[in-house]
């Protein structure tokens, strides 16, 4: 009775040790791998190069991550690309994030509630570029006047500034944005009354204006203050003197916050990492749509921030 129980343990103490020895020559199994794709806009606007930096970004504080940057219609195509999830991570404009929370982007009138910030970067001026060769001195002048968007988000934004002013979008002349060069043109030329531009400054298309014959309409005052009011998304700003040709002035304006967007469901581990290597590589930056970013209201988000991104801004504050 004995002698068996002893070959049994024998036994049972070999497959133990042949087990563990199976198991040791198994490799380890490779550490999961993420793919994030970043939904920018148009490689000739203003999202596409930052959307280049934050992948490189991404790419060099966390090797487990394969950041895809996809060129995308603007703003709008990048709320849509969340909501089908054909994006993870996007760039958009605070009251376009707002609206599509509320409301539901473009037409859809359902809120977009699986939507989630990152962060705001940076303030972006509406510039508006009046020719020479007319009229128009100012935004009450703009009925019956031609009249071009350029930019992403810049017709909502646009059309937001002429209401506070008394003056419906319709009684314009909007004509189709042409191409750059046929743009500063028809400025020049008093073919085109004014363009409006929502952009970083300075920007290629208004500095060509303003070379052949344009210059900065500022837009101030009463109006221009209770827009802020009524949407805190807006903030006054300056456009500096010397940003653009002829243009040695300060040009008071308005200004809409860019944001980085995500969806809910996106891993909050995930979102946690990529919001630190965002701010911890902002010193390093050459874009300026991310150097330029106000650490004290990157948390400030018109819609709710991730809860990744959350955990992160709430330790910069207690550990800054």
């Amino acid at each position: 009775m004995v002698k068996r129980l002893s070959e049994r343990l024998r036994w049972a103490v070999a497959i133990v040790l042949a087990a563990c020895a199976s198991a040791c020559a198994r490799p380890a199994a490779a550490p999961t791998r993420h793919t994030l794709r970043i939904g920018t806009g148009a490689q000739r606007g203003n999202y596409y190069p930052v959307g280049v930096a934050l992948a490189r970004t991404f790419a060099m504080a966390m090797p487990d991550v394969d950041a895809e940057v996809t060129v995308t219609a603007g703003t709008m195509a990048n709320l849509e690309a969340l909501r089908n999830g054909s994006a993870d991570v996007v760039f958009s404009f605070a009251d376009v994030a707002y609206a599509a929370y509320v409301g539901g982007p473009g037409d859809r009138r359902e809120p977009f509630t699986g939507l989630r910030a990152l962060a705001l970067l940076q303030l972006l001026p509406v510039q508006l570029v009046v020719s020479d060769r007319s009229s128009v001195h100012g935004v009450t002048d703009l009925p019956g006047r031609n009249v071009i968007y350029v930019g992403g988000n810049t017709g909502a934004a646009a059309e937001r500034i002429m209401r506070a002013y008394g003056v419906d979008p319709a009684s314009i002349l909007l004509q189709q944005t042409h191409s750059f060069e046929d743009s500063i043109v028809d400025l020049s030329s008093g073919k085109l009354d004014a363009m409006f531009v929502l952009s970083r400054y300075p920007v290629d298309n208004v500095s060509g204006a303003l070379e052949r014959g344009s210059h900065l309409m500022p837009l101030a005052g009463d109006p221009i203050e209770r827009l802020h009011r009524e949407y805190p998304f807006f903030r006054p700003m300056l456009i500096a003197g010397g940003a653009y040709p002829n243009q040695s002035q300060p040009v008071r304006t308005i200004g809409i916050h860019s944001l980085l967007l995500c969806r809910v469901d996106l891993d909050e581990g995930l979102v946690y990492r990529l919001t630190k290597a965002l701010f911890e590589s902002l010193a390093e930056q050459s874009n300026e749509l991310l150097w330029s970013v106000d650490l004290e209201r990157a948390a400030a988000t018109p819609i709710p921030l991730h809860a990744g991104a959350a955990r992160y801004h709430r330790e910069r504050e207690l550990f800054p």
